[in-house]
């Protein structure tokens, strides 16, 4: 790659959210830059200074939404002008679950949760100057949601790593698509290293280059006439690659309004019941108690994973 096509580098950053849950949606975050190669990083840690935080989805949650929600929609306002205060318009409504899933899709609750408007517009002002600073765009925010009906199917004949390897191919092969060269940069799948075999499968007419297959890092290059792709499957990449960190807010940012719906939901029905954030142990709580309401037991075929 030229120096001169390195001036204004791509990058896209993916990472999960909700993979090892038994209650709620597995989502996959996606976030892209364009600018020199560490813009992204750069605009992140001057934005950092007042006060915006990312990298790691969890360490920004702490516990809390506020911070995980300025993050996300300062850097969504950044990206489209704006954020959507409908929450259905986050939690996109899949035609064929939305009667067997009804708490994700109830309607009346609004974005932000818990942020207000003006210390999002402050987080938004701060790292749009930020990245004016580094001559860098963020060019992609979206999620992909996997709601528990959805993932039951899958995982009939795939394991977590594919069903999560699947929803991201689609997004790879749209983002290859639209420009001639770029970085992809996945946080690492589980102990999954070889990953050649697969994008042979995504992009059956390239050449794939393996460049490293080790314990922290896969790395390769697709290549196919005048189109030049490096990708890097890393461990704990949410902290080594800024695109994998934002990735890494968006996804966990999406999967907390699901389960606030989720809790909503079920608390508006069942007096006294204790909100879930979804995993295993505190899940199995959560269904014991909401036994005590049997038409709401009822409902337990769809609410719960099998993986």
């Amino acid at each position: 790659m030229s120096a001169e096509a390195l001036k204004i580098h791509d990058q896209l950053g993916i990472d999960e959210a909700g993979l090892g849950p038994t209650l709620g949606p597995l989502v996959i975050g996606f976030a892209a830059s364009q600018g020199p190669p560490s813009g992204l990083a750069q605009s992140l840690r001057i934005a950092a200074e007042g006060g915006l935080r990312y990298g790691d989805s969890k360490r920004v949650f702490r516990g809390s939404l506020r911070e995980l929600e300025i993050t996300v929609l300062a850097a969504w306002t950044c990206t489209f002008g704006d954020y959507p205060s409908d929450m259905g318009t986050w939690l996109r409504k899949p035609c064929d679950q939305a009667a067997r899933l009804p708490w994700y899709f109830e309607s009346g609750a609004t974005v932000p949760l818990v942020a207000t408007k003006a210390e999002i517009e402050a987080a938004a002002a701060n790292l749009r100057d930020a990245l004016s600073q580094t001559a860098t765009r963020i060019t992609e925010l979206s999620a992909r949601t996997l709601y528990e009906t959805d993932l039951n199917a899958q995982f009939q004949q795939r394991n977590k790593a594919e069903v999560e390897l699947a929803a991201i191919e689609a997004a790879l092969v749209r983002w290859t698509e639209s420009r001639p060269r770029g970085s992809i940069r996945v946080d690492r799948l589980g102990g999954r290293i070889h990953y050649g075999p697969w994008l042979e499968v995504v992009w059956p007419f390239t050449r794939v280059t393996i460049e490293e297959e080790s314990p922290h890092r896969s790395a390769y290059r697709v290549q196919a006439e005048e189109r030049e792709f490096d990708l890097e499957f890393l461990v704990s990449g949410e902290d080594r690659v800024a695109e994998i960190g934002l990735a890494s807010c968006v996804a966990k940012y999406h999967r907390e309004l699901a389960m606030h719906q989720l809790n909503r939901w079920f608390q508006a029905r069942a007096p006294g019941l204790a909100r879930t954030a979804g995993y295993p142990t505190d899940a199995r709580r959560f269904l014991r108690e909401l036994s005590k309401w049997p038409e709401l037991a009822a409902y337990r075929a769809t609410l719960v994973r099998t993986r």
